[in-house]
Parts: C-alpha cells; sequence; structure tokens
C-alpha cells in the first residue's frame, strides 16, 4: 500500500527546491530547466507514476534521470 500524498504542481515545485539532491547540482541554469513548462510537465507525470506505482517502478523506467528518480525519492519520503 502507498501512502504518499500527492503534492500539487505549486507544491511539488516547492519540494524539488528543497531537497538535497536538487540543492547538490550547484548549477542555477541547470537548476532552472526543471521549471521549464515542458521539462516541469514530465517531472510531474513521472512524480505522479510514483505516487501510483511506488518507486520501484520508476527505478525500472529506462527514459528517467538517475537525478530525477534522487529528487522523486526525497520527496516521496519526506512527504507522508
Amino acid at each position: 500500500m502507498i501512502n504518499h500524498t500527492k503534492l500539487t504542481e505549486h507544491g511539488l515545485r516547492e519540494a524539488i527546491k528543497n531537497t538535497p539532491a536538487f540543492k547538490n547540482i550547484g548549477n542555477t541554469a541547470f537548476q532552472n530547466l526543471y521549471f521549464k513548462l515542458k521539462t516541469f510537465n514530465i517531472f510531474y507525470s513521472n512524480y505522479g507514476l510514483a505516487c501510483r506505482y511506488g518507486l520501484d517502478y520508476l527505478k525500472d523506467k529506462q527514459n528517467i534521470s538517475s537525478r530525477d528518480v534522487a529528487i522523486i525519492t526525497e520527496i516521496y519520503n519526506e512527504v507522508k
């Protein structure tokens, strides 16, 4: 059973900014790419899949970066 409350888009944006994996990027230009509409929509979709099917589903997905999985995992484990 998955006991994670899915965040709104606004809530997810704030949660992304506060994760250690995101902060460790260190390059603000690269960090800003996460909030471009197309990139964020893909990220939000992947986050939704993690909420629906669990983190293992995301880890098995081939077209998602390990950094995205790390950020989603941190958010997933932080927000209950």
